[in-house]
């Protein structure tokens, strides 16, 4: 930088400064998409959303394509992408509570999505019950896949 008659003349930048101008300006651009998503997830976990996501964009995430699963009189057209709702409840992660998880499958299928995937062996029953509850009121628009037949030992 440069002193003219007093006042600093910012025509000139250094490498370094040049450098974090740079990745600051990378991070606003990576960020701001990643923010909403955040935000549309904390509200549909908790049900509240923080100050800086007053609404989540209607548009964000919402499955519109669909794929026909079946054949003949058999055939039903579904999201073309479902929900895996293991990691509802199961043992392998941190689950949030009940009601934060019902809200999070009305939220899916606020978003478009009517395949949901469970099985008895998704917390021994306890995952099918779970989604099962989530599900009320809404039998007429979703479908539901469920694997059974593992053998439970000691549980």
């Amino acid at each position: 930088m440069k002193k003219e008659q007093g006042r600093v003349n910012n025509t000139e930048m250094s490498r370094r400064g040049f450098l974090k101008r740079t990745a600051l300006a990378g991070a606003t651009i990576c960020i701001a998409p990643t923010w909403e998503k955040v935000t549309a997830a904390e509200k549909a976990l908790t049900g509240k959303s923080s100050a800086s996501a007053a609404s989540i964009p209607a548009s964000m995430a919402a499955v519109r394509t669909q794929r026909t699963l079946g054949i003949g009189k058999a055939a039903f057209p579904v999201s073309a992408m479902g929900f895996g709702c293991m990691g509802l409840n199961h043992h392998r992660s941190q689950s949030p509570d009940e009601n934060a998880c019902i809200r999070l499958i009305h939220e899916t299928i606020e978003r478009g999505v009517t395949l949901f995937d469970t099985a008895e062996s998704y917390g021994y029953h306890k995952n099918e019950k779970l989604v099962g509850e989530a599900l009320k009121g809404y039998a007429d628009r979703v479908f539901v896949s469920s694997k059974f037949g593992h053998k439970f030992v000691n549980g």
